[in-house]
């Protein structure tokens, strides 16, 4: 019986796993200037109120660099994202000091994206350890993002 319910449990917490990789939505795109260490900000459908700004603690995971100039993630979406002239280290010394008024003045880009690509990764770009930037940089490298990724821009 022990054996039964411990299978079970490792059979639940497996399948998690691999179910946490399924239908995860990555960004792949190029921006005006490499705007990696400035804050990003989500905008309303007009651009004229920030509705979110990234949170410190996830700040330093994305974007991720890729190459040629491409990056993974760290966007709110091709429409929605503007960054600021604010930098994450100056932010983080103590983000309580902002308003999102004042956040809002600080915007130096509301149209960031010169290549915008989305997918819902399947697990596809996923390894033991997380994005697979391996492969992601190897269809960078041979021209193939369209034949895994939708261009939006």
């Amino acid at each position: 019986m022990k054996t039964i319910s411990f299978l079970t449990i490792l059979l639940v917490i497996i399948g998690c796993e691999k179910g946490a990789v399924k239908d995860r939505e990555m960004h792949i795109y190029r921006t005006n200037n490499n705007y990696s260490n400035k804050i990003v900000v989500e905008l309303s459908d007009d651009k004229s109120t920030i509705l979110n700004v990234v949170l410190p603690e996830t700040q330093d995971k994305w974007p991720m660099s890729l190459i040629e100039n491409y990056w993974l993630n760290g966007t709110y979406g091709m429409n929605e994202t503007a960054y600021l002239s604010l930098t994450k280290t100056k932010y983080n010394e103590n983000p309580l000091a902002y308003t999102k008024d004042s956040l809002l003045k600080l915007i130096i880009d509301k149209d960031p994206f010169i290549e915008y690509y989305l997918r819902n990764d399947n697990g596809l770009f996923y390894n033991g350890n997380g994005v697979d930037t391996f492969k992601l940089n190897n269809i960078i490298r041979n021209d193939e993002i369209e034949k895994y990724f939708i261009r939006i821009k």
